[in-house]
């Protein structure tokens, strides 16, 4: 899959023109995102956010949006069977800092992924990093993190924020079209789409 693969522009052209909903396409740790999201939801000022955690952590989200807590901070939920999963959040996570500007602005956030409850014990928990790929192959890097470095971190500095934005969904959408193709999605993956899809229709 060639980011420049007509397929791939049109997923992402279509993307980038919806809105309702509007998108962000995020990696959990994103400086550049983290910096650009703020702006962009002062342009789209949003009646609300959805973010993808799990929904029976939505209680604590009220903590991630309050300015005195200080950051790296993590959630952590610990299901009756199997092993605890963690969200860490830090400055330069752009799902906090969504929350905090919805906190700041009046909004309401709503985590719409599967509830940790409903996941099975033999569910995969979340890596720390994204693992190689033959599509991160195919870009000259070892690993999806640093295809990110390349096609989104190192020109941040330079871009506006609507094309790191269009970079970042670009990624994300061929990564996806990769594992489609090779059927690799995981069925508690297609659980967690199916859930955050009723959310946000």
């Amino acid at each position: 899959m060639n980011p420049t693969d007509p397929d791939l522009r049109d997923i992402v052209d279509r993307l980038v023109q919806c809105r309702a909903p509007w998108f962000f396409g995020v990696r959990h740790h994103a400086p550049s995102l983290a910096r650009i999201l703020p702006d962009l939801l002062d342009q789209l000022d949003p009646p609300s956010v959805l973010i993808e955690l799990p929904e029976d952590l939505q209680a604590w989200i009220p903590w991630l949006g309050d300015p005195r807590v200080d950051p790296p901070v993590a959630l952590s939920a610990a299901p009756p069977h199997g092993a605890p999963w963690f969200y860490p959040f830090d400055v330069y996570s752009p799902e906090l800092a969504a929350i905090r500007w919805a906190a700041a602005a009046g909004r309401p956030v709503v985590a719409i992924d599967l509830p940790t409850t409903h996941r099975s014990p033999d569910d995969p928990a979340p890596p720390p990093r994204a693992p190689p790929s033959a599509l991160a192959r195919h870009q000259e890097h070892a690993t999806i993190a640093d295809w990110w470095e390349h096609a989104v971190e190192a020109h941040a500095d330079h871009a506006t924020a609507a094309s790191i934005r269009r970079a970042a969904l670009t990624m994300g959408v061929a990564l996806r079209l990769q594992a489609e193709a090779s059927g690799s999605i995981d069925p508690s993956l297609r659980a967690r789409d199916r859930w955050m899809a009723r959310h946000v229709a």
